[in-house]
């Protein structure tokens, strides 16, 4: 199963997201989480 380039950078955008949210904006870690809860 192979996935096309927009496909493979959305999921590395929402995956630095995820990583690099709570730091950047710590006021909104907690919407961040329900954000990952519901992709």
């Amino acid at each position: 199963m192979s996935i096309n380039k927009n496909s493979f950078w959305a999921y590395v955008t929402l995956g630095a997201l995820g990583i690099f949210g709570p730091i950047l904006f710590p006021d909104y870690t907690l919407s961040i989480a329900y954000l990952w809860m519901m992709v």
